[in-house]
């Protein structure tokens, strides 16, 4: 297995069998805007019923760990639960939407690309600067920050009134200087 490429290609094709909506997100995401850095695992923003994350369960069968409680209690409280498979440890962390009207907004954006040579969900680049910088300000790692820098750097075209609106919304104009400016 080619990972992250080939799980990614297996996850893609079992959401679409399952007909679960969803979105990659953070570094996975990035990958469609910008090399990547290296990580570990793939964040995945999922939109799905109990029936449809028992058939998830059922289908990732032994090939993966997927505690069927944790998971069930991820998804009743809205809290991130993972699938780790075990043949390659990759680590998928699975987001239920939240009701909020920023994650709303976010997931209704979300678009259809290129991730490697398998195509998927993404996050949009203005929602990925926006969730990245909610990171940071939650504390997360300073390489958040950076990684919203790179997409600035690359020059990745956004609606830049979108990202300026929500940034003020949610409290995060300092950090998207501090991304702008280095």
């Amino acid at each position: 297995m080619d990972e992250p490429w080939d799980i990614l290609r297996v996850l893609t094709a079992t959401f679409s069998e399952l007909a679960i909506e969803y979105m990659i997100v953070d570094s996975t995401a990035m990958r469609a805007y910008v090399p990547g850095r290296s990580t570990f695992d793939t964040d995945v923003l999922v939109k799905m019923t109990s029936d449809q994350l028992e058939a998830l369960i059922k289908r990732f069968g032994e090939d993966w760990y997927l505690d069927a409680e944790t998971a069930r209690k991820g998804l009743a409280e809205r809290r991130m639960f993972n699938a780790i498979h075990y043949k390659t440890s990759w680590k998928l962390d699975l987001i239920p939407l939240k009701d909020d009207e920023f994650h709303q907004t976010e997931f209704a954006r979300r678009r259809e690309d290129a991730i490697g040579d398998v195509s998927c969900y993404v996050q949009a680049p203005e929602d990925l600067v926006l969730s990245k910088l909610q990171w940071a300000a939650k504390g997360g790692s300073s390489r958040q920050v950076e990684d919203v820098r790179s997409l600035f750097v690359a020059g990745v075209p956004m609606d830049e009134a979108y990202v300026k609106s929500w940034s003020t919304r949610l409290g995060l104009d300092k950090l998207l200087v501090e991304a702008r400016n280095g």
